[in-house]
């Protein structure tokens, strides 16, 4: 017979029960069927999916309103509640992929980019095994190769003050 292949998992439209909010009021996010947007609030946000995946892909456009010097926002991947990737805009100016453990955080790929006019940007990631591929506007622009398999919840961060939104999102994988 034929090999017996994994369910695949494919979101693009959201409802909140698929989500973990990990302890946000209403008054920090707000999601519906198009996206979330994420308000300037004093902390970090970070919303998951309540699914674990592999192999993931996850594209996405994100709008920034406001955000100060030294701000973040962007996918989460590989997320297991003490560490996590982190593939975000910093700076305005930036693509940077983070390991974030323990609370520190390092930089394992950086890349400039040039923000355009309404500070809109196309960013996606790919998870295959260990490899992660990095990609602006449709154009890979790097690649990080991880020890250890990826596995683990994925999701979206806002940093403090972060006015942004996040929409168009596609995430695709193995549950």
């Amino acid at each position: 017979g034929e090999p017996i292949k994994p369910p695949i998992l494919t979101i693009t439209k959201f409802v909140s029960g698929d989500w973990n909010f990990s302890g946000l009021s209403s008054n920090q996010y707000e999601m519906n069927a198009a996206g979330i947007s994420f308000a300037s609030t004093a902390i970090d946000k970070t919303i998951l999916l309540e699914l674990p995946v592999t192999d993931v892909l996850i594209t996405t456009e994100i709008r920034l309103f406001s955000a100060p010097e030294n701000s973040k926002i962007g996918i989460v991947l590989d997320y297991t509640g003490e560490s996590f990737l982190l593939f975000c805009i910093s700076n305005k100016n930036e693509l940077v992929l983070f390991k974030v453990s323990g609370g520190a955080e390092e930089v394992l790929e950086s890349y400039k980019i040039n923000p355009n006019q309404n500070n809109a940007y196309k960013i996606k990631i790919q998870c295959i095994d260990n490899q992660v591929n990095l990609f602006n506007n449709d154009s890979q622009i790097g690649s990080y190769k991880s020890p250890e398999k990826f596995s683990a919840n994925v999701g979206f961060f806002s940093g403090k003050y972060v006015s942004a939104r996040i929409s168009n999102i596609f995430i695709s994988g193995k549950k």
